[in-house]
Order: structure tokens, then sequence, then C-alpha cells
């Protein structure tokens, strides 16, 4: 089987995917050089921490885990 040929031109792009839960974003810039000069990925994990406060008020401490789990949120993919 042969791989497709393409050819690469600098400037950004944007790709998304869904992930199990939520979209995953990916931007990339490349320079004249055909080079990476900037990359950044929002993960599913950095948009729902937004709705989590209002999920989170006036909850039991207990209950912290759960709500955590619902919405398969992760600190490491926040971490900017």
């Amino acid at each position: 089987m042969v791989s497709p040929v393409f050819s690469i031109v600098h400037g950004s792009s944007l790709g998304w995917v869904e992930a199990p839960c939520g979209a995953a974003f990916h931007w990339v810039k490349l320079d004249e050089g055909d080079r990476i000069d900037r990359y950044r990925i929002t993960t599913p994990s950095f948009t729902n921490w937004h709705g989590f406060h209002l999920a989170a008020e006036d909850f039991a401490f207990q209950d912290f885990p759960i709500i955590m789990a619902t919405f398969c949120l992760s600190n490491a993919e926040c971490d900017r």
C-alpha cells in the first residue's frame, strides 16, 4: 500500500476530534521553513472544568469524587 503524497504549506490549521468526554482541538502554526512554530491543544477536561463549579455548588464533600468522575476531569490535562 502506498501512502499519499502531500505538500506542507506554512500557515496555521485547526483540527478536532470527538473524544469520549468531549471535543479535543489541536491548532498548529508552521513558519516559512515548514517547521512547527506553535502548537496548542484544548482537551475535553479543560472545557468541562468551566461547568464543574456549577455542579459542585452546595455539594457534600464526599460527593466530590463522583462529580469529578461524571465530568471525566483530569487535572493533568489542564496544566498550562
